[in-house]
C-alpha cells in the first residue's frame, strides 16, 4: 500500500510537472515568506528576458522584476492567508529594463508542508499597445470629422460670400469704385474656398 503511494504520488508529481512546464502562460513557484523561485517555465523566463536557471533560487526583489514591489507584497499577504489572487495588473522590467505589462493571478499552494504561491501570468503588453493604437486612431477619426463638418459649413458661409458680391458687381456700373472692393471679396472667397478644399483632402 505504501508503494502503491509513492507511486501515486509520483505520477501525479510528474502529471503537475509537464502541465507546469508546457503550460502556455508564464508560470512560477515562490517560497514564503521571501518570494523566492522554486521553479519557473521557459514562457516566465521568455516574458523577463532571463535564463530559467538565472530565475530559481532568487527573488523577485534581486531581479528587480517587480516595478511596483509594494503593491505585490500585498498579493503575497492575501495568498499566505490562503486567499486567491485574480487577474491583477502588474507590470514587471524585463532583463533589458523594458517595461511589461502582466494580468497576474497568485494561488496558495502546498509543497513538502510549506506554503508557496503558484504564479500565473498573463502577459498583455502587446494587447495594450494596440487598444491605445485603436484608441488614438479613434481620436484622429473623431477630430478628422469634426474638420471636415467645420470645412463644410465654412463652405457654405463662403458660398453666400462670393454670391452676393457677384450679384453687386453686377448691379453696379462697370466704372464705378466700389467694384475694386467688390472684386477684392471675391478674390479672398475664392482663396478661402480652395484652402477648404486642401482641408478636406
Amino acid at each position: 500500500e505504501l508503494a502503491k503511494a509513492h507511486q501515486s504520488l509520483a505520477m501525479s508529481e510528474e502529471r503537475f510537472s509537464k502541465a507546469f512546464h508546457e503550460n502556455p502562460l508564464p508560470s512560477a513557484i515562490q517560497s514564503f515568506p521571501d518570494q523566492r523561485f522554486v521553479d519557473v517555465n521557459q514562457c516566465l523566463a521568455q516574458v523577463t528576458g532571463y535564463k530559467r536557471e538565472d530565475i530559481i533560487g532568487r527573488t523577485p526583489a534581486e531581479l528587480f522584476l517587480w516595478e511596483n514591489p509594494g503593491v505585490a507584497d500585498k498579493w503575497y499577504e492575501a495568498v499566505l492567508q490562503q486567499e486567491v489572487v485574480r487577474d491583477r495588473e502588474a507590470n514587471i522590467r524585463d532583463q533589458s529594463g523594458a517595461v511589461r505589462e502582466l494580468l497576474v493571478s497568485l494561488s496558495p499552494v502546498a509543497l513538502d508542508g510549506k506554503p508557496h504561491a503558484l504564479l500565473l501570468a498573463l502577459d498583455v503588453s502587446e494587447r495594450t499597445l494596440l487598444e491605445r493604437q485603436l484608441r488614438q486612431a479613434q481620436k484622429m477619426e473623431t477630430i478628422g470629422q469634426l474638420a471636415a463638418g467645420v470645412a463644410h459649413d465654412f463652405n457654405n458661409i463662403l458660398t453666400v460670400i462670393q454670391g452676393h458680391a457677384g450679384l453687386m458687381q453686377h448691379r453696379l456700373p462697370a466704372g464705378d469704385a466700389q467694384n475694386k472692393s467688390l472684386q477684392e471679396i471675391t478674390n479672398a472667397a475664392a482663396r478661402a474656398s480652395t484652402l477648404i478644399r486642401q482641408l478636406l483632402m
